[in-house]
């Protein structure tokens, strides 16, 4: 097993992703990513939103200079658990880094996104290149724009088009200088 970062919250464990956990997740080999993570993969693993996601996470890490916490499992500490995802789409370009997340179904409404998000986001935040934190959600998942909200990002645009391609979706955004007071 390779060193891995980890980043702690109160109830989670945010473990950075290799090329390997990322293969057994695309693979659906639910055995080799619980090896790794040394956790429990639950049966809704992956959540719906990144199950076309998982290959491109693959070569996305495969082809990577910019490694430094691009992609995080969400392990639930006290259960061992595998619970969600969270990471960046791409490294920080004109002081500007998107963030995604997803949660597995049978662990919505716990506080973990929220949770998960403001951790990701402080460690953010902690280069200095990053000055903004963008995020987007389609606008009929309530809980996701919610989550965004509790973790004091504000609406930037409705309607627009993503940064994958995707068309109708809303961004939010975090600032540093809301966050720390200072640009």
């Amino acid at each position: 097993m390779s060193q891995r970062q980890t980043i702690k919250t109160p109830r989670l464990s945010l473990v950075s992703a290799s090329v390997d956990m990322a293969r057994a997740a695309a693979e659906s080999d639910h055995a080799a990513l619980s090896q790794h993570l040394d956790a429990h993969v639950p049966p809704d693993w992956p959540p719906p939103i990144m199950t076309d996601a998982q290959e491109n996470l693959v070569k996305q890490l495969q082809s990577a200079t910019w490694l430094a916490g691009l992609a995080w499992y969400l392990v639930l500490r006290d259960k061992h658990m595998l619970v969600g995802f969270v990471g960046f789409k791409s490294p920080p370009k004109d002081g500007r880094i998107d963030i995604g997340y997803a949660i597995v179904d049978s662990q919505h409404g716990k506080g973990l996104a929220t949770e998960a998000v403001q951790a990701l986001s402080h460690f953010a935040f902690m280069d200095p290149r990053v000055q903004r934190i963008v995020s987007e959600t389609l606008p009929e998942l309530t809980a996701s724009k919610r989550v965004l909200e509790k973790c004091g990002f504000t609406l930037i645009a409705e309607e627009t088009t993503g940064h994958g391609g995707e068309e109708g979706v809303v961004q939010y955004e975090l600032r540093r200088e809301f966050v720390f007071g200072t640009r």
